[in-house]
């Protein structure tokens, strides 16, 4: 079966949001979170940028930890490459859109029991949340700020 990460339509979308400084380029990075259904919705980012992955098409059936890392590790061997040439991985996390330097889950510990029942993807804003066949993928186009 071929993965497609997209439908092909793209829309633009504006979220509330925060912003934090990357400690090596001092670039202000806009983001904001999505709540997700753990251990049923499944997301990867990609290596190389911060765009990821959610769709319904990869919903998880089974919530222990084994199974949702083994479709974790299909999802990984199956998909597409991004957008921009990367790959998407289990452990990959979101990125500074200047420098690259990435910010790591969980400060970086590999646990695959915390990633399997993540509740919360963070999306920076000009990255792409892929959401399958079935839904338009949507860029972060704004992120506005409380009190702006």
């Amino acid at each position: 079966m071929a993965q497609q990460l997209t439908n092909g339509t793209l829309r633009d979308e504006e979220r509330d949001g925060w912003s934090l400084e990357c400690p090596a380029c001092q670039h202000v990075v806009d983001y904001t979170v999505l709540n997700i259904t753990p251990g049923v919705d499944m997301y990867l980012y990609c290596d190389t940028c911060s765009n990821f992955t959610l769709r319904a098409e990869d919903r998880a059936k089974d919530a222990a930890t084994a199974a949702l890392l083994a479709h974790y590790c299909q999802l990984e061997a199956s998909l597409p490459a991004c957008e921009c040439g990367g790959k998407f991985r289990i452990w990959s996390n979101v990125k500074c859109g200047r420098c690259g330097l990435e910010f790591p889950y969980n400060g970086g510990i590999h646990d695959a029991d915390l990633r399997c029942h993540e509740a919360k993807i963070v999306w920076t804003q000009s990255s792409v949340a892929y959401r399958g066949l079935g839904t338009a993928s949507n860029r972060l186009s704004a992120v506005s700020k409380a009190g702006e």
